[in-house]
């Protein structure tokens, strides 16, 4: 995929466990656009400061050009270990970081759902149908052990035809 890339092209990058790609991207000068989305609470500095990799960790995100949090109190919290581990303050109001010859933006972008669209559908009378018919059936999941080679065995087999919610959506 990274052979196609080129300036028109945007990569977003998932979660903490990816915190190195956004700077391992901008290494390859490929002219792409990185976004990183944190899901999880960013740890205050007297959190944060404890990791022995804290700074390697703040540069491989500030290789992005957007890195959006769930909330304003995450983006705070990056923002004050970039200042206190990095000595690197925000560029304005706005919350941009100024990093080498570029400003990486920061952004609380909550994930959620469409609470009106949600309410609208569970108005609806097939909602009741639905719900009534869910209610009547048996289902179950469960994960098994499994040897070391094979990993985690999940059973889905129960919830076959259960989540057909089309007509709700």
């Amino acid at each position: 995929a990274l052979a196609a890339a080129g300036p028109s092209t945007s990569v977003w990058v998932h979660d903490f466990h990816l915190r190195l790609v956004p700077s391992m991207l901008r290494a390859r000068s490929l002219g792409v656009r990185i976004g990183m989305f944190w899901h999880v609470p960013f740890p205050p500095p007297s959190v944060f400061r404890i990791c022995p990799w804290r700074k390697e960790l703040l540069v491989g995100l500030l290789g992005a050009d957007l890195i959006a949090f769930q909330t304003d109190d995450d983006v705070a919290n990056f923002e004050a270990c970039v200042r206190e581990i990095l000595g690197i303050a925000t560029a304005s109001q706005r919350p941009r970081i100024p990093f080498g010859d570029r400003e990486v933006l920061l952004g609380a972008l909550p994930v959620g759902v469409d609470a009106e669209k949600l309410a609208a559908a569970a108005a609806r009378p097939e909602t009741d149908v639905t719900a009534r018919m869910l209610r009547e059936k048996k289902a179950g999941a469960g994960i098994k052990p499994a040897p070391a080679r094979s990993g985690i065995v999940v059973s889905l087999e129960p919830f076959d035809g259960l989540f057909c919610f089309d007509d709700l959506l």
